[in-house]
């Protein structure tokens, strides 16, 4: 195969690779702090609901929605975030 070829399977595996990691990174800081969230789609989608509304966390990518807004963070800057919010709430 070309140069390039190989290239973008690397980095394609390189990616995959990315993913599993932060999943388990995040998962596995979840169930240190015994966080309360409904698992959906295989753990791909962790949704925490709160009495300002439900934040929806995506592992994989450390990002998670709250009312249409995208933020970026890994589960433990998600929990940090929430603490925050609940102090301005």
């Amino acid at each position: 195969m070309g140069d390039m070829g190989d290239y973008y399977r690397d980095m394609d595996y390189a990616k995959k690779q990315k993913k599993i990691q932060n999943m388990k990174d995040n998962m596995e800081y979840l169930h240190e702090i015994n966080a309360n969230f409904i698992s959906l789609n295989g753990s791909h989608q962790l949704n925490f609901r709160e009495s300002f509304g439900v934040i929806s966390f995506y592992p994989t990518t450390n990002k998670w929605v709250y009312k249409n807004q995208v933020f970026y963070g890994n589960a433990e800057k998600l929990m940090k975030w929430i603490k925050d919010i609940k102090n301005v709430i």
